[in-house]
């Protein structure tokens, strides 16, 4: 058994799509120049970006690069996926509620109803939506929220205000 080498990396291409490799996983597939490059995009990071995610974007992907020196096989595992069309994110913005009876019952239906007042009253109806979502993975950290690549545990009614302040302000 070989140790696998990792290093961290960030590539900048175009997001071209999912398709599955070999081994029938999926992936995420990012043109760099003349070059196709597979990547593995965890499904919480992919949930996160929901339908903004479209091929033809331009996009910075960082994270782990592993590789085995015998064999020379290599997975990038993406942590971290940034547009550079900011329209992308500002034009339109998803916050994620969990709403399974987890986080419901430790504060979620109040988040929710805190958020609900704020981007109405912030005039981001047009910009921001709500939506409850399944579980987040994060049960023993209820409530949690979920906006683009901000992640938001035992998140209370001010922290989600002070999320749509910021959303207000960019």
């Amino acid at each position: 058994m070989s140790l696998l080498e990792e290093s961290k990396f960030e590539m900048q291409g175009q997001f071209t799509g999912f398709i599955r490799d070999e081994c029938g996983k999926r992936r995420m597939l990012l043109r760099a120049g003349e070059e196709s490059i597979l990547f593995k995009l965890p499904t919480a990071l992919r949930k996160q970006l929901g339908d903004r995610l479209v091929p033809g974007h331009a996009i910075v992907v960082s994270g782990v690069e592993q590789r085995d020196p015998l064999s020379g096989w290599v997975r990038r595992i993406i942590s971290r996926l940034h547009f550079l069309d900011e329209s992308v994110v500002s034009s339109h913005c998803t916050v994620r509620v969990c709403a399974k009876k987890n986080c419901w019952k430790n504060g979620g239906k109040e988040l929710w109803q805190a958020l609900e007042q704020k981007i109405a009253s912030a005039g981001l109806t047009d910009v921001v939506r709500l939506k409850a979502v399944g579980c987040l993975d994060r049960c023993k950290r209820a409530p949690n929220l979920d906006c683009g690549s901000t992640q938001l545990e035992r998140c209370t009614p001010e922290m989600a205000r002070a999320l749509i302040d910021e959303l207000a302000r960019d």
